[in-house]
């Protein structure tokens, strides 16, 4: 998902970016949706395991069927390979395309002649260069962590509440879709940075409530949890998006893959956590809350990117942080007044 989700980013514009965006996680919600019935179907886990990885498969022509992104072509100065496949976008879309290599040099031109040194190859530790980027860089990794273990773990948990576990799981999945569909406004009109901190404390506060009622309320307990799914499904469209936009072109790749390892950490936590029922019902969802909470008040210090040019340089991100007011959101009423 990381790197077909880049690819996405470079290549769909500002206008369209939050709903291609968006629209990318629903086969994820879908697949979740159905993995119930996976499991109901196949209960030997050889066989469970061999049906969820054969649609894989369908994924091996992609190395051949999808282009390159063009601006990671135009920042390595391959223009004519970047000119081909912009043509050929703007031929499906019936756009005029005679003078797209011309104007690719003349904008490669320009950021040599602003740039006293080409652009060197981004690596990790670009992530950390400056005090700035390194704050940035652990806010967005414990976001992801936090949703990790809080999406997974909550799956999860669903599955040990009395009843059917592929009713309950399937129907926390359900949840998700809306959601889904849900933060396409949402991102337009509250922004990446304040939808991110109201989902996450949605999600926080449902898990809080559960710690604080008897388990045997079952459908309470059902019916928050799957709020608080709700919650994490709303996170993970805008934290591959606010992720994409918050870091440049030479190091998009390598932010979102670390960000996404870290929740892959907090997924391999969550079971750990979910176990922690069995010595007191609330600790679970306490450990949940308090990671997706802490995360929200983190998300504060990180600039808007709503409707901004996506970066090419470390530079471009430099000067994100450095002109942007952490503290300032996104006007939410003039917004809503253009609709």
């Amino acid at each position: 998902m990381t790197t077909s989700f880049v690819l996405l980013m470079e290549i769909i514009g500002i206008n369209r970016r939050a709903i291609m965006s968006v629209l990318f996680q629903l086969p994820f919600n879908v697949g979740h949706l159905i993995l119930p019935a996976y499991g109901y179907f196949l209960r030997q886990w050889r066989w469970f395991q061999f049906a969820i990885s054969f649609t894989s498969i369908i994924m091996l022509p992609y190395w051949c069927l999808l282009p390159e992104s063009p601006r990671w072509l135009l920042l390595r100065g391959r223009i004519a390979e970047a000119a081909e496949i912009l043509k050929k976008g703007a031929q499906m879309n019936g756009l005029p395309d005679e003078n797209i290599e011309a104007d690719l040099i003349k904008e490669s031109k320009k950021k040599k002649s602003s740039n006293a040194k080409p652009v060197a190859k981004g690596t990790i530790i670009d992530l950390f260069r400056t005090p700035p980027l390194a704050l940035e860089t652990v806010i967005v990794c414990f976001v992801w962590f936090s949703f990790g273990l809080y999406f997974y773990g909550c799956a999860q948990y669903m599955g040990h509440i009395s009843g059917n576990i592929f009713g309950n799981v399937a129907f926390g999945a359900a949840c998700t879709i809306p959601a889904t569909l849900i933060s396409i406004p949402a991102l337009q009109y509250c922004g990446r940075k304040l939808y991110l901190i109201i989902s996450n404390s949605i999600s926080g506060i449902a898990m809080l409530i559960i710690a604080c009622i008897s388990p045997d309320n079952e459908v309470p307990v059902i019916v928050l949890s799957s709020i608080g799914m709700l919650g994490m499904a709303a996170t993970l469209c805008n934290v591959y998006l606010y992720t994409g936009e918050l870091y440049p072109t030479v190091v998009r790749n390598i932010a979102v893959g670390i960000a996404a390892m870290t929740a892959r950490i907090g997924s391999m936590i969550a079971p750990f956590v979910v176990g922690l029922k069995k010595t007191e019902h609330y600790l679970p969802p306490i450990i949940f809350a308090a990671a997706t909470l802490i995360g929200a008040v983190m998300v504060i210090w990180l600039p808007e990117t709503r409707n901004r040019p996506l970066g090419e340089t470390i530079d471009d991100s430099k000067q994100l942080l450095a002109s942007t007011d952490k503290f300032k959101f996104s006007n939410v009423s003039s917004n809503l007044n253009k609709v």
